[in-house]
């Protein structure tokens, strides 16, 4: 993930309200170049993108998945990142 700017992945996440598709993309991006896990990045990746976690977390509600046929375990719900 060394060649990906964490705050302006943040900030896109942030901004990219209601664009599911351009937060997928970023998401991917991060998920993709992960490795930065294991590296003496990871304090710079946390204090990036966690604080852009949050604030889509709580300024945005979540759209629940109920009773989908790809999630077969009852009476556990599942956020639906995609809507």
């Amino acid at each position: 993930m060394s060649d990906l700017n964490y705050v302006d992945v943040g900030q896109k996440l942030v901004a990219a309200v209601g664009d599911p598709a351009t937060r997928l993309q970023l998401l991917t991006e991060i998920r993709d170049k992960i490795e930065v896990v294991f590296t003496p990045e990871y304090p710079k990746f946390l204090a990036a993108i966690l604080p852009a976690f949050f604030k889509i977390f709580t300024d945005e509600e979540a759209q629940y998945v109920q009773n989908d046929a790809q999630y077969n375990i009852p009476g556990v719900y599942f956020l639906d990142c995609t809507a």
